[in-house]
């Protein structure tokens, strides 16, 4: 019984949106059928909430950076085992050569002071550099 009431409202105002103007009323109830053309009316209007003209750019851009992460991930262990295995085959060279390396040594530590004090003025020279070039952008 019910849905047989729904149908009829919905063919009333199916043939109100026609603009057949013979539509006879009787035997509905007035508060359904205001109820159903409120929804007919929202349903035609065309919907406010829409994506960002950007929104696919965006979604590009973040597949775009998963990729690059996941690219740069590669690369930092590639990065790692080449250095263990340049660290590794120097400590090597050096405990195979290490009479060869002796003089080198003598040198080292008799002028570790300016060794240390060399080291110190080069990155005070970096920092200087870093703070000076903020400063003039």
């Amino acid at each position: 019984m019910k849905k047989d009431e729904d149908f009829r409202i919905q063919e009333i105002l199916d043939k109100k949106m026609k603009g057949i103007a013979d539509v006879s009323y009787e035997m509905t109830n007035i508060e359904d059928l205001k109820a159903y053309e409120l929804i007919y009316d929202q349903l035609a209007k065309e919907p406010v909430e829409h994506l960002s003209i950007s929104f696919k750019a965006n979604v590009l851009r973040r597949i775009e950076m998963e990729k690059k992460k996941t690219s740069d991930i590669m690369f930092y262990w590639l990065l790692g085992v080449v250095s263990l295995i340049g660290i590794l085959t120097m400590i090597s060279i050096f405990f195979i050569f290490k009479d060869a390396f002796a003089p080198a040594w003598n040198i080292i530590d008799r002028f570790k002071g300016f060794i240390v004090l060399g080291i110190a003025g080069i990155i005070a020279f970096n920092i200087v550099e870093k703070k000076l070039s903020k400063v003039n952008i």
